[in-house]
């Protein structure tokens, strides 16, 4: 792979600083950062034995969603949250892997001063049909999302990158497309600090996030992934997405 040149390096190495000197990326994309899901359950009003399942009434769940960025480290809360969602969601994908579980080093991870994160919070209301004035509220860490703006190799850099190392969303807050979302203002963020491309890694067996990245957000396997070099075997692939800025001509 050939040298990178000096000048372009510097321009490299100071769209990263740039970008990690960043407040607050998410500065003019409030539209996409408060999003509701709505939905029916129905609720007994009576105990199991209920002869009478017609009493079950009827609840409008109104989840509502809030993600806000945070920069490393976190406040202890939201590690402890973080690091118990990744727990339960990976801990036998990890396991099977040849990466293997080590729940000290993710910690560790999270903690990495470039780290930078997505963190989506959840307020749930429960209002019953037969009394819409009252109501319960909840308020909860439903997924992070951590990202780095790095270059896409430590050796011979060719180009500055979002590099996704995690994305986990709570089991009860999936199919409410807020993995799409945060993926979508992961991209958009790539798109204003002038990065050229999102690479995340993600294992063979993990079939629902390999759908989810190839066919719902159009992610390619990377060049760089041990799937495009013979006699090199790995269980993970490295997917990616260039990040094409459309530059409105001018009349």
């Amino acid at each position: 792979m050939p040298k990178t040149d000096n000048d372009e390096r510097s321009r490299i190495d100071q769209n990263i600083s740039n970008a990690e000197k960043l407040r607050n990326p998410l500065e003019h994309l409030e539209p996409y950062t408060t999003f509701e899901y709505n939905t029916k359950q129905s609720k007994s009003s009576c105990d199991d034995n209920c002869s009478n399942p017609s009493s079950a009434e009827q609840l409008h769940i109104e989840r509502k969603f809030r993600i806000k960025f945070y920069k490393s480290p976190l406040p202890s809360d939201l590690h402890d949250s973080c690091m118990s969602l990744f727990k339960d969601n990976m801990s036998k994908l990890y396991e099977a892997s040849s990466w293997g579980l080590d729940l000290e080093s993710k910690s560790e991870e999270l903690r990495h001063e470039s780290a930078r994160f997505l963190i989506v919070t959840e307020e749930i209301k429960e209002i019953p049909s037969s009394a819409m004035n009252q109501s319960s509220l909840n308020s909860l860490v439903r997924s992070f999302s951590h990202f780095r703006f790095e270059v896409n190799d430590d050796d011979f850099p060719t180009e500055e990158v979002i590099y996704l190392y995690e994305i986990q969303v709570h089991p009860d807050a999936q199919k409410c497309g807020i993995g799409k979302r945060c993926m979508s203002i992961i991209e958009l963020v790539g798109l204003k600090t002038k990065m050229k491309r999102v690479l995340l890694t993600v294992f063979k067996n993990n079939n629902r996030a390999m759908e989810f990245y190839l066919n719902k957000m159009k992610y390619n396997i990377d060049e760089s992934s041990p799937s495009n070099y013979k006699g090199e075997e790995a269980d993970y692939e490295i997917l990616s997405k260039t990040l094409i800025s459309k530059r409105i001509k001018k009349r």
